[in-house]
């Protein structure tokens, strides 16, 4: 393929889709950007209310109840496992996946997480390809998590990770 390329990638989810449209409180949006040396331009490649490089405890009341809406019957005081340092590692893995791919649909996998925090197996849901799939499930293995809490205590869970690709 000849470029330069436009591509765009979304995370998203149905739930926290909505939870973003019906949410008015959460104004920022943050994203990351590729760099402009590349033959791939790239428009969005990450658009969240939620911060990318903040930790669990680094994130506020409201951003919390972003993530956690992704998840059925979460009890309050319930938390999901999430990615150490945040999802910036993952949605820049991402971006060198569709950089590498330049793949065009839906994104869905999820990774099993131990009450230890070690992410276990990958399950690829939904994939614009094989390779696109291994690549993020690849990725999400190799990352560090803060476990999941159920009634305070660690438990094991999944984690998801929901994007569009588009190229143009």
């Amino acid at each position: 393929m000849n470029g330069p390329y436009f591509t765009t990638f979304l995370i998203n989810s149905p739930a926290i889709d909505a939870a973003n449209a019906a949410d008015t409180s959460l104004p920022e949006r943050y994203s990351i950007k590729r760099d402009s040396n590349s033959l791939y331009k790239f428009n969005e490649v990450g658009v969240t209310k939620v911060p990318m490089n903040r930790a669990w405890a680094q994130l506020n009341a409201e951003q919390k109840k972003v993530v956690k809406a992704s998840y059925e019957a979460m009890a309050e005081d319930d938390e999901p496992p999430y990615p150490i340092a945040g999802t910036e590692e993952l949605l820049r893995a991402a971006a060198a996946a569709q950089k590498r791919f330049l793949a065009s649909g839906r994104l869905y996998v999820v990774v099993d997480v131990d009450a230890a925090g070690v992410a276990n197996t990958a399950s690829v849901i939904e994939a614009p390809s094989p390779e696109m799939g291994k690549f993020i499930a690849e990725a999400m293995l190799l990352q560090k998590y803060k476990p999941a809490l159920c009634k305070g205590q660690p438990c094991k869970m999944q984690y998801p990770l929901a994007m569009d690709f588009q190229v143009k």
